[in-house]
């Protein structure tokens, strides 16, 4: 994975060959600089070839990219190196199993549980940071919407493009009932002791539900991008289906619009009754 940002004004484009990742046509395709945010490539040789035709840039004089932003994700580290050529300048591409972008840790696999370790951290960060103003505060009102302020989001950062399975949504629901004992002063062996359920604790704490926040985010995210008839590719990618390809043996991971069928559609016993995009298009269903 090249992760490459350009300018966004720049018009020209850039031909792309199909040898140079996994695309449908073998006659390659012209992508606007703009909309170039990452590179996936099968094997070395392949990127070996981008880097090639990237050094005779096909972008108009004075586009150029901005090399602090670049990085390159493999499988393993290879002892070879993508070399750039910009500026006059040869610049080697790091390489790397993982990386920060936007405040998200993207990995080669597109798995999200090391993205959940540092939600969970960040999470636990900022209670602490006002643990000793909300042990003063007496009312749980005001409390809970200083937790729901701080501490939630930093627990459901960049959850809009989460794909959630049922074990990782219990990770965050578990994450959350710790943070709301901690915030209530009860610890784990006095709730069983006192033999509380989750639904005691969250009226004594009177926080938000973290799972119907994110479910609300996704929502909202998925009706920005529906509602969008600019060509954008985030739209583009989640009304593609790739032609002449089989899928593998076994069970396909779950995807982000799969997580939102489960999430949101609605369903008439096994029958699909309205589908997450047209859920999602509607503005006053989401509010």
């Amino acid at each position: 994975m090249v992760k490459i940002a350009n300018d966004p004004q720049a018009s020209e484009y850039l031909p792309i060959s199909t040898r140079c990742g996994c695309f449908a046509s073998q006659r390659g395709f012209s992508a606007a600089p703009r909309h170039l945010h990452a590179f996936c490539f099968q094997n070395w040789p392949n990127a070996k070839i981008f880097s090639a035709q990237f050094n005779t840039a096909h972008f108009r004089e004075g586009s150029r990219p901005n090399l602090r932003l670049m990085s390159a994700c493999f499988e393993r580290i290879l002892s070879m190196s993508i070399r750039v050529r910009a500026k006059n300048a040869t610049t080697c591409i790091e390489e790397v199993n993982e990386y920060v972008y936007l405040g998200r840790l993207l990995n080669h696999n597109n798995e999200l549980e090391p993205e959940l370790h540092r939600r969970r951290r960040a999470a636990w960060a900022a209670f602490n940071n006002i643990k000793n103003t909300t042990d003063a505060l007496s009312c749980p009102r005001i409390r809970a919407q200083l937790f729901d302020s701080i501490v939630l989001p930093a627990l459901t950062y960049g959850s809009e493009v989460w794909t959630f399975t049922q074990a990782l949504s219990e990770r965050v629901r578990v994450t959350h009932a710790a943070l709301e004992r901690r915030l209530v002063g009860i610890s784990l062996s006095e709730q069983r002791q006192r033999n509380l359920h989750r639904e005691d604790i969250r009226a004594q704490s009177e926080v938000r539900d973290p799972l119907l926040v994110i479910k609300k985010k996704k929502l909202g995210w998925a009706g920005h991008i529906m509602r969008r008839n600019d060509g954008r590719w985030t739209r583009l990618v989640q009304e593609w289906y790739p032609i002449g390809e089989k899928r593998p043996v076994g069970r396909p991971r779950m995807r982000w619009c799969d997580s939102l069928q489960k999430e949101i559609s609605l369903f008439d016993g096994e029958n699909l009754e309205t589908h997450w995009s047209t859920i999602a298009k509607d503005r006053d269903h989401i509010r």
